[in-house]
């Protein structure tokens, strides 16, 4: 594959792939398996950006949901021992699974499913290329990063 392979950013850790061509059904849906906020509005968010215009493709390998489990569904704020591994499983048909461990690991995975689905302005469907998926991913590391800027604001450390 290409070095831009999969089209997603940042790279996952893990992922296969087939060589199908898979289509949300027009009545696609995202479910969650817990009551969180955080997720319930992620998931808005995404519907949002595919609820335009689709017809019901005939004879095409159809996703019709993508069902979101969550082991730790807590709402706390992350820290550097929280998980944010997910695993998001896209088959050519029936219902995508997305599996992470925290609340924060399924919105790494939502945006990684956002990415995977492009809208086909021919068959006016939005679809995913090289189905079936399945993507192991976590951040490479724990933390995010500090910029500790010494020449404008100098001040000593203890």
């Amino acid at each position: 594959p290409a070095s831009n392979f999969p089209p997603v950013w940042p790279h996952p850790q893990g992922f296969t792939n087939g060589t199908g061509m898979a289509t949300l059904a027009r009545t696609f849906n995202m479910t969650s398996s817990v009551a969180s906020p955080t997720v319930h509005a992620a998931i808005l968010r995404y519907m949002d950006l595919i609820s335009g215009q689709r017809v019901q493709a005939t004879g095409a390998a159809l996703v019709t949901a993508l069902a979101i489990t969550i082991a730790e569904p807590g709402e706390a704020p992350p820290q550097m021992s929280t998980s944010e591994a997910y695993k998001l499983t896209i088959p050519l048909s029936g219902q995508a699974t997305l599996h992470a461990d925290t609340i924060y690991g399924a919105l790494h995975g939502l945006e990684t499913f956002s990415q995977l689905v492009v809208y086909n302005w021919t068959t006016r469907a939005y679809e995913v290329a090289h189905a079936p998926w399945a993507i192991t991913d976590q951040p490479r590391f724990a933390f995010r990063g500090l910029m500790v800027d010494t020449s404008r604001h100098f001040m000593p450390l203890p």
